[in-house]
């Protein structure tokens, strides 16, 4: 049992001689309102503080020894070097105390706390910092975008994992944020509204079992690059699985939210391109502006404690008053955003339509718009009926298909406003029709997508052969045509394009 004021325990393992191995300099010591950290060397030794509180309990000796192992075994999945051990912290002569490494415990000897020990960190290499002073490596978002998607791949899943992330246990986790923020009143109706319009999306993905054992709290602080190491992430949660288990998407959209509350949207955007590449799971928009949200309010709600703590100065209250509102005001300004745009292109018969209804099935985009369907609609023909024509003749006239993708667009940007994503399926062959689109993106301020469906030419042609009650009137003819019509990507196009094999 716990022998020693933590105040006398303190002090005493400041003295550089409680440490196993040559502390060089002076100690440094830190406080947080759970823990106590004291730095020797390149060594640091983190000691929970017998704190209970309602989202985590440490009151006795046993549960710090058990929550420092949880620390060290979640912590390895994605800092293996940082995280080197366990040590005991044990009486001395003359009522001294030393961290004792646990495999160098003796049998009797009495165990006044216990400490993760961990490599010595530089501040200056975690993110924030890096982005602060403009030093983030060339391709950084990308390995890290690829490490989160496969740390998340190979995370624990289960029945267990999955409950915490069921709607009501995320309808109470959000909400319970505006307990301390009463003036943001609208914020929190309008979340809850949100919420309960996605929870058949969130309720499906919790019985498909996507949530997994997951970070928690994946913040910039937490993420670090130095030369000698590469990528390491650190302080996972480890004092109550609720918080952890969660959608990979909430894990992800924590570091989406903090990149973008500092203005570092186009990172943000790399980070997100990235994970999608790599990640076996679909990440609706839907889902990341919800959990953008929800991330940010967690923050207010933090920010907004800190700036009502008594002990706290003046300059330290302003300022957590200063971050409580910027990140509701985030909050705010990211539940107005449209929804997604995807521009599912391609040549005849290579998939687009199908593509995007197994889009719309799981979650990715809540509406599909079909280019030959519309089309159809405005010449007054029921969808499967014939009107099978050459490219400049019927309803495949230029003028027509001008009509076409105009209302495509009418639609899409109704639908965008609303807060759904969308999937148009269309050939796009024409730079000018994937241009109309991206502009209708930047005015509304849409993020967009470019996804170009593929198939060897053989395949195409047998499935145009087969087809029956199909809203397509492609022919061979029509896609050899349309092949050599392809007009090369602009630039900006080639930044959000991605080749999807549909064979």
């Amino acid at each position: 049992m716990l022998t020693t004021q933590p105040v006398i325990l303190s002090d005493a393992l400041r003295n550089p001689d409680a440490y196993p191995h040559p502390v060089p300099d002076e100690v440094e010591f830190f406080q947080t309102h759970i823990s106590r950290v004291f730095v020797a060397g390149d060594r640091a030794y983190k000691i929970k503080r017998p704190v209970t509180l309602p989202f985590l309990d440490y009151g006795t000796l046993e549960r710090r020894r058990h929550f420092c192992e949880q620390e060290l075994e979640l912590n390895r999945r994605l800092a293996p070097a940082v995280y080197l051990g366990l040590a005991a912290v044990t009486a001395g002569p003359d009522d001294t105390y030393r961290f004792t490494p646990i495999e160098n415990l003796e049998a009797d000897e009495e165990i006044h706390e216990w400490a993760v020990v961990m490599r010595r960190l530089n501040p200056e290499d975690n993110l924030r910092a890096r982005l602060r002073r403009d030093d983030v490596p060339t391709g950084f978002f990308t390995r890290l975008g690829h490490r989160l998607a496969r740390f998340h791949r190979d995370a624990r899943r289960g029945p267990e994992i999955s409950e915490p992330a069921r709607f009501d246990t995320v309808h109470r986790l959000a909400m319970d944020n505006f307990a301390v923020a009463p003036h943001f009143d609208e914020l929190a109706s309008d979340l809850e509204a949100e919420l309960l319009r996605l929870k058949p999306l969130i309720e499906a993905r919790a019985r498909d079992h996507i949530p997994c054992d997951c970070h928690g709290d994946l913040r910039l602080e937490h993420v670090y690059h130095s030369h000698q190491e590469g990528l390491e992430i650190v302080d996972c949660i480890e004092f109550n699985d609720e918080l952890r288990y969660s959608d990979p998407a909430s894990d992800l959209a924590f570091l989406l939210m903090d990149l973008e509350v500092r203005n570092y949207r186009d990172e943000s955007r790399r980070l997100l391109r990235a994970y999608r590449d790599a990640s076996e799971h679909s990440v609706p928009w839907s889902l990341l502006r919800l959990y953008r949200v929800y991330r940010s309010c967690v923050r207010g709600k933090v920010h907004t404690l800190m700036a009502s703590d008594q002990a706290a100065t003046s300059e330290r209250k302003a300022h957590s008053e200063r971050k409580a509102r910027g990140h509701f005001q985030y909050a705010v300004d990211t539940l107005a955003e449209p929804g997604e745009i995807l521009l599912v292109a391609g040549l005849p018969a290579t998939g687009k339509s199908t593509l995007a209804r197994e889009l719309r099935a799981r979650g990715d985009v809540e509406v599909v718009l079909d280019s030959d369907v519309v089309r159809k609609e405005l010449a007054g023909l029921a969808p499967t009926s014939s009107a099978r024509a050459d490219l400049n003749a019927g309803i495949y006239t230029p003028e027509f298909s001008d009509r076409t993708y105009q209302e495509l667009r009418r639609r899409a940007q109704e639908a965008l406003t609303q807060g759904h994503s969308v999937a148009i399926a269309a050939t796009f062959v024409k730079a000018h029709r994937r241009a109309e689109f991206l502009e209708m993106a930047s005015e509304i301020g849409a993020p967009i997508r470019f996804l170009e469906c593929r198939i060897p030419r053989d395949l195409a042609m047998e499935r145009i052969k087969a087809r029956t009650d199909d809203p397509s009137d492609a022919t061979a003819e029509v896609y050899d045509t349309l092949a050599t019509a392809w007009e090369p990507l602009s630039p900006q196009l080639r930044q959000i394009h991605e080749v999807i094999s549909t064979s």
